[in-house]
């Protein structure tokens, strides 16, 4: 009698492809919110959007990459210069997944012209993600000096403190935010709905980039685990509707059979 033969499954679930249609409910929830007597429901809508952003780029990346690092698994040199191993150090953010684009493709991100516009805007969107995350708070410090009217700021003494510099320099150039609101850090300085609507359709642009780039093959292999290109880019036109002035849109859901295969929310007119 022979033991019976066991056999390892593994089965991989991909989390992120509830992102799409979440990313749209957000988007049309807060249009429907009242600025004046709402902006904590708005604020909190844009919070979730920014780091659902960084998310779905990352489950993005790491289902794509992963099926053509599999592929491409026998291929691989053994030995890495010094700087790819740095990159790959990191297990997760924008640097990790630059430097696995690197190992697969020969080329990091900001080595890839239509890449490298993206690039400085994925690095402030990562940093962002980080602190929200993990609930910090922005803090902010100032030095302030005994005056005739009272206690007074010294302007060029403020400084903010953690990952939210790099953010708030980033937005700035990018008029998202100006010189006069960076002066004082309130809930709005990161939280308007100028600032997530752009990192979330800079993060999509980005996406198809990264896809775009690809070489016929890689891209085959690479939409095995994502899904079409086709699909980003209608998902990426769908919600650049939601943030225009346009009649309201109500987000349906399609689910397919196959497991962790991605599909992206259809929207329609509500008549």
């Amino acid at each position: 009698m022979y033991p019976p033969t066991q056999i390892q499954l593994q089965v991989r679930i991909k989390m992120w492809v509830c992102l799409p249609a979440t990313i749209c409910m957000l988007q049309s929830i807060k249009r429907s919110l009242c600025w004046a007597h709402e902006t904590q429901q708005r604020h909190g809508a844009n919070y979730s959007l920014i780091v659902n952003a960084a998310c779905f780029f990352e489950g993005i990346l790491e289902s794509g990459l992963g099926e053509l690092k599999e592929k491409k698994s026998k291929s691989l040199p053994n030995e890495l210069p010094e700087s790819l191993k740095k990159k790959l150090r990191n297990n997760v953010g924008l640097r990790h997944y630059d430097g696995l684009f690197e190992l697969l493709t020969g080329k990091g991100f900001g080595k890839t012209p239509t890449l490298a516009p993206f690039f400085e805007g994925l690095d402030a969107l990562f940093a962002m993600r980080n602190v929200l995350a993990h609930g910090r708070a922005a803090t902010f410090s100032y030095q302030s000096k005994l005056g005739d009217g009272g206690v007074e700021c010294i302007p060029e003494n403020q400084e903010m403190e953690g990952a939210y510099p790099k953010t708030q320099e980033y937005l700035i150039k990018k008029k998202l935010l100006s010189v006069e609101e960076s002066k004082g850090v309130t809930m709005h300085t990161f939280l308007k709905d100028q600032i997530a609507e752009h990192f979330v359709l800079l993060t999509l642009d980005a996406i198809i980039s990264v896809m775009k780039s690809l070489e016929k093959s890689d891209l085959e292999t690479f939409e095995k685990a994502t899904g079409p290109t086709d699909e980003v880019t209608r998902f990426r036109d769908q919600y650049f509707r939601l943030t225009q002035n346009e009649p309201e849109f109500s987000v349906v859901t399609h689910i397919t059979r196959s497991p962790g295969r991605m599909k992206l929310p259809s929207t329609y007119p509500t008549k």
